[in-house]
């Protein structure tokens, strides 16, 4: 969370799931519990899913991020872990605001499953500046 020094207001970054008029945020799951590269969503694979979400037709708000990835990911096999596979298309559309606001809306619906959402503009991680928002859709 930043603080706006000129009116000594907070902002709340992060990334929200908008489904049928409910704002649900998004948990992060630290790039220290993933494995990284340089390419798509930045993750190879990565330890647990720490969002469950009802509906496929959803779509996601990012505040105060850029760059989002959003992929389909393979349930744990023996290494227990996620595996990222098949990016999954996004549209995104700017959102007015005082900051950097997206609405992203996947171009298909997501089915049951797991799934990585990663953003671009996450300080804690000097490697490639994403943060990672792994959900589940039941």
């Amino acid at each position: 969370m930043a603080v706006d020094q000129a009116n000594n207001k907070r902002d709340h970054y992060g990334v929200f799931f908008v489904i049928n008029s409910e704002l649900k945020e998004l948990n992060p799951l630290s790039h220290a519990r993933v494995s990284q590269t340089s390419e798509g969503t930045g993750a190879i694979e990565f330890d647990s899913v720490p969002n469950i979400l009802a509906g496929a037709r959803g779509s996601f708000v990012s505040y105060g991020f850029d760059g989002a990835v959003l992929a389909r990911a393979v349930e744990p096999g023996q290494s227990r872990r996620f595996r990222v596979g098949e990016i999954v298309a996004l549209d995104v559309q700017s959102i007015s605001g005082k900051r950097d606001m997206q609405r992203l809306t996947p171009r298909v619906p997501l089915n049951r499953g797991a799934y990585m959402l990663s953003v671009r503009g996450c300080l804690d991680n000097s490697w490639n500046r994403r943060c990672y928002y792994p959900f589940a859709v039941e």
